[in-house]
Order: C-alpha cells, then structure tokens, then sequence
C-alpha cells in the first residue's frame, strides 16, 4: 500500500534531517562513549608484568 507524501510531512522530514546534521557536525571528530568506556574497562582488565625468562607479558584478566 503506497503512501501519500505531502508539504507538511516534507517540511518536517527536511527539519528532522537537518537537525541531525547539525547534531552530528558539532561530534564529528570525538569519540562515542561506547568506545571511551570500551577503552576504560580493557585498560582496567590489562596486565602487563616484566618476568625474568620472557621479558614483558600481556595478560588479560578477565
């Protein structure tokens, strides 16, 4: 079933569209909190200790 478009529901599409734009503009080059918490929690869970035999070891512990 097809739909009818008109000047109204344009309008607002054109709003909607653009505010996001500007949304995303002002974020453009930042990193999402997804990725800064992703990047917290692996650092909290690495371990590296200094051994005798191998040298530097990476171990994660969780």
């Amino acid at each position: 079933m097809s739909r009818t478009t008109t000047l109204k529901n344009l309008v607002k599409l054109k709003i909607k569209t653009t505010s996001q734009a500007i949304s995303n503009q002002t974020n453009k080059y930042g990193p999402s909190e997804m990725v800064i918490s992703n990047i917290l929690n692996y650092s909290k869970a690495l371990s590296i200790r200094e051994t005798n035999f191998l040298g530097a070891v990476e171990m994660v512990l969780n």
